[in-house]
């Protein structure tokens, strides 16, 4: 049996797990609920087996992908987008006769701030587009909408988040060349709009690995079951790196590069492991990242980055961490107010629940999978490792507690209030309402 068809049953595990649970948290897993989706399992498995019958056959008739390596690591692919509870649902695909699948997500705020005026914005509109060349060599695009956009009139963004071509020899060894997502830290890489739960992302995801940040360069990827039905997945990449722009308001922002600055590169890994728990919790998964590169303009100094992260769910309820950190070496040179090192770290957790009341309404607000989430999420962040309240920004803390209800898994209605604890600035705090959509 090939590589590539082990890999579909380990995907189909997968899929059953993360279905079976999704069930249970949205309304308590009546056999019913079971039954559906272990019917669309059912759909999707045979969807797979006509592809890999007839590719043409299936892009005409928008079937689903075969599995990759990047979905037995993540449960997210082109073609099944997977939420961070683990619940599988398929995205909406408009396939053109060339073969190309177009999708994305929509994310939507208001704004209200203790110190600022209250403003709407059109965040973020985010264009995904996959093809596949040949049965082994796959394409994968993000573009990025920001503000509206740029004009004359618009400070926006048009940005490319990713763009990659993969190879897939084996579902343990996927090659790839590109603009390259970074792999470090897991929610650079689960980072869409829709899958959170707040509005806002954590301070680790704005100023320290800023999502979604991807690079031109090449990598290798790949996933594989060991142990007791444990899964094992790595992502390494080698790209341009940092230049040393390293700040204590923006933290990493301005050090990322298009062109290099240098003739050294930077490597980028996480090594990630879902386990098998037999039954103590529904999901858990750990992974570990590091980045090490030469970053100054002479070649000389080097910056060395540690991550670890963490998601785990037992039935309504889910937590999940993230913890990053970055080391510059410095020389002679360099100002003495340089910045040395920065780190952020972040802990959530969730609740997700759906009255008895409504659990029998079905109109076009309440959907089988429906459901409340109410969230709690604590953070800190050190831009300056050398000083205290070095910026508004360094030093700072922060408590979110927010309401989410999900029509749908992709579909999501947020209000939020977060209380700022800052160093050298007066505490603040900020309400946020937001709407965020896969279309």
């Amino acid at each position: 049996m090939r590589a590539r068809t082990i890999g579909s049953m380990w995907l189909v595990a997968l899929v059953v797990a993360g279905l079976a649970s999704g069930a249970a948290r949205a309304d308590d897993g009546t056999e019913e609920r079971i039954r559906r989706l272990e019917a669309l399992v059912r759909e999707q498995a045979e969807q797979m087996d006509r592809l890999r019958r007839d590719l043409d056959a299936s892009r005409r008739d928008g079937g689903a992908s075969r599995p990759t390596a990047e979905e037995l690591q993540a449960a997210v692919g082109a073609y099944v987008r997977s939420q961070p509870d683990g619940v599988l649902v398929a995205p909406t695909e408009h396939t053109a006769p060339g073969g190309i699948r177009w999708g994305g997500y929509f994310h939507w705020r208001f704004q209200d701030g203790s110190e600022d005026n209250s403003f709407f914005d059109q965040h973020r509109v985010i264009l995904q587009a996959s093809a596949d060349i040949t049965e082994c060599i796959d394409f994968d695009m993000e573009l990025e909408i920001e503000h509206g956009g740029i004009s004359d009139e618009i400070e926006g963004e048009v940005v490319l988040e990713k763009a990659e071509v993969k190879f897939h020899v084996s579902d343990a060894f996927v090659p790839k060349v590109g603009w390259i997502l970074v792999p470090f830290g897991r929610y650079n890489l689960h980072h869409d709009d829709p899958l959170n739960d707040l509005t806002n992302r954590p301070f680790t995801a704005r100023y320290l690995v800023p999502t979604g940040f991807g690079q031109p360069g090449v990598g290798v990827q790949g996933a594989a079951p060991f142990g007791c039905d444990h899964v094992f997945s790595y992502d390494v990449a080698v790209t341009n790196g940092y230049r040393d722009a390293f700040t204590d308001d923006n933290g990493v922002r301005e050090a990322r590069q298009a062109e290099d600055d240098n003739d050294g590169k930077q490597v980028w890994g996480r090594l990630a492991a879902t386990w098998n728990t037999r039954g103590v919790l529904d999901y858990l998964e750990t992974g570990v990242s590091g980045t090490w590169g030469v970053y100054d303009d002479a070649d000389e100094n080097e910056v060395t980055g540690y991550a670890l992260d963490v998601l785990l769910r037992k039935g309504p309820f889910e937590a999940k961490a993230e913890w990053v950190a970055y080391d510059y070496e410095r020389n002679a040179s360099d100002p003495p107010d340089a910045v040395r090192g920065q780190s952020a770290l972040w802990v959530e957790g969730a609740w997700h629940f759906m009255p008895c009341a409504l659990q029998a309404c079905r109109t076009c607000l309440v959907q089988d999978t429906s459901l409340f989430t109410l969230v709690v999420r604590w953070q800190t962040m050190d831009l300056d490792d050398r000083v205290d309240g070095a910026s508004s920004r360094d030093d700072l803390d922060a408590l979110t507690v927010g309401l989410n209800y999900r029509i749908t898994e992709r579909t999501v209605i947020r209000v939020d209030h977060t209380w700022y604890d800052a160093e050298s600035a007066d505490d603040t705090t900020e309400w946020t309402l937001s709407v965020s959509t896969y279309f």
